[in-house]
């Protein structure tokens, strides 16, 4: 019977041992996993605030005449007469082409907290074509453009000073037909 005993004892032992190997191994394992999924999401919130920051950094907020209301484009010498808030925090980018006078984009919240709201790298990037879309929202242009195959063409429009000029939007960015009849409104002063 000792030897049953005995016997039976080392069974018992090594089933423990491979138990408590067990365990550990898939705490262990856990552990990993964990860490790693952490340090996913604090590369994916590091990832999100670099977007954020270089699609924003292309804008800035329009400039509003506090009396009337006017936001003012001084470097092109045009105006958008008495905006209301949400169009206040549009923002604006000077021209990068020769025939582009300046941008107008919606204010970045509409469009950046898509980034942000995201959990997974692929989602993330999936967002960035729109946000660059929205970031440059509307081009207002001295010329017609040939290759509109990005841009629609919303208006072209004759201002007080003789000048014409002709305003696309971005096909990709839906959220930019709130805003067409402001754009429209432009004048030069």
């Amino acid at each position: 019977m000792n030897n049953l005993y005995k016997a039976n004892r080392k069974k018992f032992i090594s089933a423990v041992f491979v138990l408590v190997i067990a365990g550990i191994s898939t705490l262990v394992g856990l552990q990993i996993e964990f860490n790693i999924n952490q340090s996913n999401r604090i590369q994916s919130t590091k990832m999100q605030n670099m977007l954020v920051s270089a699609i924003s950094s292309s804008s800035l907020p329009v400039n509003i005449d506090a009396k009337t209301g006017d936001a003012y484009f001084s470097d092109v010498r045009l105006m958008i007469p008495n905006i209301n808030d949400d169009v206040a925090r549009m923002r604006y980018g000077l021209a990068q082409e020769d025939d582009q006078l300046l941008t107008l984009s919606p204010p970045l919240s509409t469009y950046l907290q898509k980034i942000l709201n995201e959990d997974t790298t692929s989602k993330i990037f999936d967002q960035v074509p729109v946000a660059q879309a929205c970031s440059r929202g509307f081009s207002i242009r001295s010329s017609q453009v040939q290759d509109s195959s990005q841009m629609k063409e919303v208006s072209m429009k004759t201002l007080g000073d003789g000048r014409t000029i002709y305003i696309y939007q971005e096909k990709e960015c839906t959220i930019l037909e709130d805003y067409i009849d402001v754009v429209k409104s432009i004048q030069s002063y």
